[in-house]
C-alpha cells in the first residue's frame, strides 16, 4: 500500500526542508522551492545550504572543504542544483562559503 502522506511544508524555512531532505523524510525539494525565486536569491539560498551542511552537519574545516567539496559531493548531499546555478563557477560558491 503506498504511502499518500503528504507533508505541509509551507512553514518551514529553507534548512528545515533541506534537513527533511537529508533525513529521507522527503524525497526531494518542493516543486517551486528553486524556480520560485530570483536567480540571485536562489544562489544564495545554495551557499546557505551549503553552509548548514559544511558547519552543521559535516563539522568541516576549511581544509576539509577544500579536499571534499565537488560536484559529485553536492550530488550526494541533494544540492547538485547548486552546481547548475553556479555552472563552471563552483569554486565561486566555494569561496563564497570560505570568506
Amino acid at each position: 500500500m503506498p504511502n499518500n502522506f503528504k507533508m505541509d511544508l509551507t512553514n518551514l524555512d529553507d534548512i528545515e526542508i533541506y534537513e527533511l531532505l537529508l533525513q529521507g523524510r522527503i524525497s526531494n525539494f518542493p516543486l517551486g522551492f528553486w524556480s520560485n525565486r530570483s536567480e540571485e536569491e536562489a544562489k544564495d539560498v545554495a551557499i546557505k545550504l551549503l553552509k548548514y551542511l559544511i558547519e552543521e552537519r559535516l563539522k568541516f574545516n576549511k581544509e576539509d572543504v577544500k579536499r571534499e567539496v565537488s560536484k559529485m559531493f553536492l550530488t550526494k548531499y541533494k544540492l547538485h542544483i547548486a552546481s547548475k546555478l553556479f555552472g563552471a563557477q563552483l569554486f565561486v560558491m566555494l569561496n563564497a562559503f570560505l570568506a
